[in-house]
């Protein structure tokens, strides 16, 4: 886990289970979180966004059921790599930038892990 470091208070999104999915306004981006009832004040899995809004579309449209992160994010704070407890595993691309859709990375000379 990681400690949370927040320039403002959070903006809750939503619940899943055990857990609270917030938005923290950061020093020059937004950072989704993911934390556990338990300890609400470290985080589990963690993704920067450009800014706040970005950060909730990426919160709404995301199902952690099935995916296994948030669309869009630009950089996944921590090392801990989240898998959803009902996905299937064709079903997602990862790479150290992201997870995406259409099976590419926007970034050069990144192979990914299909």
């Amino acid at each position: 886990m990681t400690w949370i470091q927040e320039t403002t208070q959070p903006l809750q999104i939503k619940r899943w289970g055990p857990y609270q999915l917030e938005i923290n306004q950061m020093i020059v981006n937004a950072r989704l979180v993911m934390s556990h009832d338990d300890n609400p004040w470290e985080y589990d899995y963690a993704w920067c966004y450009r800014d706040i809004a970005t950060a909730a579309v990426a919160a709404y449209a995301w199902n952690p059921d099935t995916d296994d992160e948030p669309p869009g994010w630009h950089k996944r704070s921590g090392r801990r790599l989240r898998v959803a407890p009902n996905r299937t595993a064709d079903t997602q691309y990862r790479c150290d930038h992201g997870t995406y859709p259409d099976n590419t990375c926007p970034h050069i000379g990144c192979e990914g892990t299909p």
